[in-house]
């Protein structure tokens, strides 16, 4: 039966109905994240404009091994509208690097998309995965392209094996390998009672030069004796060499010279002291000159040898 004109008609409102819907609800949802944008009116250029931010993820994809290298992570963030910049709020970056891994929190954090630069601001906080390292720091600053993690406004680091640097700024490589700590710098070590103080002290964990202290250092050692020196460079074996006015100051006696080069007990603590570079020492208010003068750390005794004066 060929239906009225009534009845084509009808069926082409139904048959439309579907489409009207659909173009409904794409208005409904172009509205809606019109709504998440700081701006209640639309603006002119949208390349200024600020997105609030959802369960926030960004992550950096290795090459090679088609796996995540790091990846951030967020309950909110608030980016432009590309996301090219973002603030994130209680941020959580993860650097996959298996036994080298880490992760690093804090209260907020600025990402710089197209560097891979994120600054994590405010009680930031770096846990190695094996939990071996730990660090606190104002800032910390890490970025892809870079093989360190910066730290500013002050900073801690403490191990598991009971080391600790304190700095007001530093860096570590991303194998942790290398610790670079700048101005106030201090390492102390629970464990064999070191106190290190110097404007920039350098750690690395694999070399036989294991630690040197530029500027103004000062090394405690036992019976208040202490090691004082523009440089200061500790190896593995526990050898000492000291550089450029270099002083040991105990309660009997202070000796200086250019150079000193101590050598450890098989302990590792520091045993004879030889002073070179126009040695002298002072006891009592008597200064004595030599040309070598040796220095026993248990005794606080010294000897001289070579055009001894006074």
């Amino acid at each position: 039966m060929i239906p009225s004109f009534y009845n084509r008609h009808k069926i082409k409102i139904i048959t439309l109905a579907p489409i009207i819907l659909g173009l409904g609800f794409f208005i409904y949802c172009a509205l809606f994240g019109l709504f998440r944008i700081y701006n209640t009116k639309i603006p002119e250029d949208f390349s200024k404009v600020n997105l609030k931010l959802d369960n926030y993820v960004i992550q950096e994809i290795d090459r090679i091994t088609n796996k995540p290298k790091w990846t951030l992570n967020s309950s909110h963030a608030e980016a432009t509208s590309d996301e090219t910049k973002a603030k994130i709020i209680n941020p959580e970056l993860k650097y996959f690097g298996d036994e080298k891994g880490f992760t690093i929190s804090s209260a907020y954090a600025i990402l710089d998309k197209s560097s891979q630069a994120v600054e994590l601001v405010k009680d930031a906080r770096l846990d190695t995965n094996n939990q071996k390292i730990k660090i606190q720091a104002g800032k910390i600053l890490f970025s892809e392209s870079s093989s360190v993690i910066g730290f500013q406004d002050s900073w801690r680091l403490n191990t598991d094996s009971g080391y600790e640097i304190i700095g007001a700024e530093g860096s570590i490589t991303k194998d942790f390998k290398t610790i670079i700590s700048k101005t106030n710098s201090t390492l102390n070590s629970a464990k064999d009672g070191m106190k290190l103080s110097a404007d920039l002290i350098t750690v690395n964990s694999e070399a036989d030069l294991t630690i040197i202290a530029e500027g103004s250092a000062k090394l405690d050692l036992k019976n208040n004796q202490e090691l004082r020196a523009e440089k200061i460079e500790i190896y593995k074996n526990g050898k000492i060499k000291a550089l450029n006015n270099v002083r040991v100051v105990s309660a009997e006696i202070n000796c200086s010279a250019a150079r000193l080069d101590v050598t450890p007990h098989p302990n590792k603590k520091p045993k004879t002291g030889i002073f070179s570079g126009n040695p002298s020492a002072t006891q009592k208010g008597n200064t004595i000159f030599a040309d070598i003068i040796r220095y026993d750390f248990d005794s606080s005794l010294v000897s001289f040898e070579g055009n001894v004066h006074s």
